[in-house]
């Protein structure tokens, strides 16, 4: 598995979804400790749950920020309630390799999704 193929470099060289919006409703920040990925996601949610739009800031290895633009750009349009049902395996399948035996850059490729499902968790 070549978790550095020419797609995945051409990605992380200029991430689809980066930077801050202008306006936006939610802010949620990330990290991974053992691998430095940091990053804050930008939404804009409408009253109905549906992501207006969403972007994200923060720096990390290939494997973090090319999933993270993936998911982001396939999460747009469509209603929040979807993190809900979203796991491992379709982050495998969105970015097309499958890390189930690599544990240390599996949380690389779940750093955004398991950020983002802190909007669907009950707050203490």
């Amino acid at each position: 598995m070549d978790l550095y193929k020419d797609d995945f470099i051409a990605i992380y060289k200029n991430p689809m979804k980066y930077g801050k919006l202008d306006h936006y409703t939610h802010v949620l920040e990330g990290n991974n400790g053992s691998c430095g990925d940091n990053i804050k996601i930008y939404l804009k949610i409408d009253d109905q749950g549906k992501i207006e739009r969403v972007s994200f800031e923060g720096h990390g290895c290939v494997i973090s920020i090319v999933s993270t633009s993936l998911l982001l750009s396939y999460l747009e349009g469509k209603h929040v309630d979807l993190l809900k049902e979203l796991g491992e395996q379709d982050m495998y399948e969105l970015v097309g390799i499958d890390l189930s035996d690599n544990p240390s850059r599996k949380k690389c490729m779940m750093l955004a999704l398991d950020t983002l499902k802190k909007l669907t968790s009950p707050h203490p």
